[in-house]
């Protein structure tokens, strides 16, 4: 966690990464000790998907980066799926965060972006919402995997983007205490049919998840090829 001297400008980053060497890690601590000037510097040593991390990992935070290129913590290959992990953490944040991946999140989000929720809600002749999803999402367009990652190499043209997701101020709802909210876009649906609002976050054991709705029908935010220049 950093954060700045100026405490009526607080801006606080959160690295979550699994597999960060420790050369890396020291390289990029030193980066952010550069832009950012922080205050000071408070990190931690555990394993993200547990509840007792939670506060430290969502209360207070505004900005999330989320080192994922390429998927790696998608959970292929039988490895755990950490994309869903990180995705209850930014759902469980305030209105306002942003959180920036390097690779879509797509069904770990567990909705669609407000916009196209509503967008689909309409051409479904389901009933929109502000609550229908608890992010908003943008693309950028960073450069060549090789001006961004040392692994590229010098000459890989590979295009890497960045995604950055904003915590919609609308998707709160303020009876259940200003908690994230999602709604089902199954058309056949009931829950979908009469507008009901689900509780984003649900804890299952000591794991906080992104919950579904009980038809367990998902929508997920297809990922985009990669175009590589001849």
């Amino acid at each position: 966690m950093c954060d700045t001297p100026n405490k009526q400008n607080l801006y606080i980053i959160r690295i979550i990464n699994v597999k960060l060497t420790v050369s890396y890690f020291c390289s990029l601590l030193h980066s952010i000790l550069q832009t950012f000037q922080p205050g000071s510097v408070d990190l931690r040593l555990g394993n993200l998907a547990d509840a007792a991390h939670r506060d430290f990992l969502t209360k207070g935070v505004t900005h999330i980066f989320f080192d994922n290129w390429d998927g790696v913590f998608s959970g292929h290959r039988g490895s755990t799926n950490w994309e869903r992990t990180v995705a209850a953490l930014f759902a469980s944040t305030q209105e306002g965060t942003i959180m920036m991946t390097v690779s879509p999140l797509r069904a770990a989000m567990g909705c669609l972006p407000l916009t196209e929720a509503n967008r689909i809600r309409t051409i479904r002749k389901l009933p929109t919402s502000t609550s229908a999803s608890y992010y908003e999402m943008t693309q950028h367009q960073l450069g060549r995997l090789s001006d961004v990652y040392s692994f590229a190499g010098d000459n890989n043209d590979t295009t890497i983007d960045l995604y950055c997701y904003t915590r919609t101020t609308g998707s709160s709802d303020r009876k259940k205490g200003g908690v994230a909210t999602l709604m089902c876009n199954n058309p056949a649906c009931f829950a979908a049919q009469t507008g009901v609002v689900i509780e984003a976050v649900h804890k299952i054991k000591n794991e906080y998840v992104i919950q579904r709705c009980t038809c367990n029908f998902t929508e997920r935010v297809l990922r985009q090829r990669k175009k590589r220049k001849k």
